[in-house]
């Protein structure tokens, strides 16, 4: 495999947000109730990014997991999963749904996270931070998000219960310019290999009740590969998310393509 030289711009930036509302039926599916929550203007976040590159907003698919712990600290939701049910990007307004059990009434303290984690344990949640990426598009299922508590009553069928949930941003983005026409040995790159100074992959662990705290990695990895499926083409940018962390030495890259491999390299 023949070794070339190329260069590379590398952003880190925090992502910004977006979101909706709308009516939804109340059908019962073997004793559970279809539930719905949303707010305009109130959910707060992105999994495709906006053409600035900073804003973004929800996408077909997306699932969010919810908590609902009583006033006597019990749990009536325990990440639960609520799908997107209907988004409009042209009204900023965003409603998720469920079939949960029956609520009982009550004051409920809501916490929220996005993607649904691999596991959990009260509030807890784990996720896995992979250390090879599809970088072709934005890599939302990736960039895992706390909301703030809300407290509200319990959810009920037929109704919309607004939750005004504000989503923090847990882990960094990364957005990839290649210069040129982002070929080696006159071949499309097909994949960019990073390797930084400290852990930036593995797995991720988030308190949701507590959105403010950092979050924490284990076994950890300084690796990184991210594939670009169909070549890169000029102009394209190419994302990845990485754990937040402090940056303390060089990073270095080298990038493939059919045949070829580039010497190693350091980010500028």
């Amino acid at each position: 495999m023949k070794k070339l030289v190329t260069s590379l711009l590398l952003t880190l930036l925090l992502t910004g947000c977006s979101t909706e509302h709308s009516d939804v039926d109340n059908t019962v599916n073997n004793g559970k109730i279809q539930v719905s929550i949303g707010q305009s203007l109130a959910i707060k976040s992105r999994t495709s990014i906006g053409e600035d590159g900073r804003s973004a907003e929800w996408s077909k698919g997306d699932k969010i997991a919810l908590w609902a712990v009583g006033s006597e600290g019990n749990y009536a939701l325990e990440a639960e999963s609520f799908s997107l049910y209907r988004y409009e990007s042209g009204y900023d307004n965003v409603v998720f749904t469920a079939f949960i059990d029956p609520m009982p009434a009550d004051s409920y303290t809501y916490y929220a996270a996005y993607p649904i984690p691999v596991s959990v344990s009260g509030t807890s949640a784990t996720y896995t931070l992979a250390s090879e990426q599809d970088g072709s598009g934005f890599v939302g299922s990736a960039d895992i998000m706390v909301s703030a508590a809300v407290t509200a009553p319990e959810l009920a069928a037929g109704v919309v219960s607004k939750l005004d949930l504000r989503f923090t941003h847990k882990m960094h983005a990364l957005r990839i310019t290649l210069p040129g026409d982002g070929t080696l040995g006159g071949q499309a790159i097909t994949a960019i290999n990073f390797t930084f100074p400290t852990a930036v992959t593995g797995d991720v662990v988030v308190d949701v009740a507590n959105p403010a705290a950092p979050a924490t990695l284990t076994n950890g990895s300084n690796k990184l590969r991210v594939k670009i499926p169909n070549g890169y083409k000029a102009g394209d940018t190419v994302w990845a998310m990485i754990f937040p962390t402090e940056l303390d030495g060089e990073i270095l890259y080298t990038v493939e393509a059919s045949g070829y491999k580039s010497v190693e390299r350091r980010v500028a």
